[in-house]
C-alpha cells in the first residue's frame, strides 16, 4: 500500500459521502424530536412512515461510519509501518535518541 493508494481510499469515502447525502441523513436527531411531539401518532400512516425513514437514514449513516472509520484506522496502521520501517533502518546508537 503507497500513501497515494491510501488517499485514493480517503477520496472514495469523501465520494460515497456525497453518493449517499449523509449530511441529509444526519437530520436523524430532526426526526427524532419529531416522533416524540405531541400528536404525532394522530396519523399512523405519517408516523409510521417517519420511524422506518429514520430506520432507513440510521442504516446507512451506520455503514457509512464504518467504512469512515476502517479506512481512517488502516491510514493510522499504515503511519505506525512507515515509523517502524523508518526504525529498523536506523543505526542502534540512534534509536537510544528516541
Amino acid at each position: 500500500m503507497t500513501i497515494e493508494q491510501l488517499k485514493v481510499m480517503r477520496e472514495r469515502v469523501s465520494s460515497l459521502k456525497q453518493f449517499l447525502a449523509i449530511e441529509d441523513k444526519m437530520k436523524i436527531e430532526n426526526d427524532r424530536q419529531l416522533s416524540l411531539s405531541a400528536g404525532f401518532w394522530d396519523d399512523n400512516q405519517r408516523a409510521t412512515a417517519i420511524l422506518k425513514e429514520i430506520k432507513t437514514q440510521e442504516f446507512w449513516v451506520g455503514l457509512f461510519e464504518k467504512v469512515q472509520t476502517a479506512v481512517e484506522d488502516f491510514a493510522v496502521m499504515f503511519d505506525f509501518g512507515k515509523w517502524e520501517r523508518r526504525v529498523k533502518k536506523m543505526p542502534a546508537n540512534n534509536l537510544i535518541m528516541l
